[in-house]
């Protein structure tokens, strides 16, 4: 009973006291565009969970517009302007990364964990990656 007790501190001090790994130092599992990732979620959500559910994905878009919390860009949106669709990019608010100057309309390259859709028929559809990195042209 000790040693189940001795384990346990041990584990919850190390889960307690982990780091989190940058996501610009991770590899990106998936590569896609914005608009093929929007379409294999309203193709068929079950098949698009199971394969972009928390992989890291890296996804080219045109930037549709701009989130802004306190003085600082907190999400990018990609995808086509006038669809309703989006694919929304939530960035890594842990992360040093400078972000460059961004336009609506450019291509950009974000990469992220992917956290599922919404899907809605009315509204469209958004995916939905967090801890976002802007990634530099490929």
């Amino acid at each position: 009973m000790a040693l189940l007790l001795l384990f346990g501190a041990w584990y919850g001090y190390h889960e307690y006291n982990r780091k989190i790994v940058p996501t610009s130092d991770l590899k990106a599992e998936l590569f896609v565009s914005a608009e093929e990732f929007i379409q294999s979620f309203e193709k068929d959500e079950a098949a698009a969970n199971q394969k972009f559910l928390g992989k890291i994905v890296a996804v080219n878009g045109t930037i549709k517009s701009m989130d802004s919390a306190a003085g600082r860009i907190s999400a990018i949106i990609l995808g086509d302007p006038s669809a309703m669709s989006a694919v929304r990019c939530l960035l890594d608010s842990s992360s040093s990364q400078r972000i460059p100057p961004l336009d609506k309309g450019k291509p950009t390259q974000l990469k992220g964990y992917c956290i599922g859709a919404t899907i809605d028929p009315l509204l469209g559809t958004d995916v939905v990656l967090e801890r976002c990195v802007i990634e530099p042209p490929q």
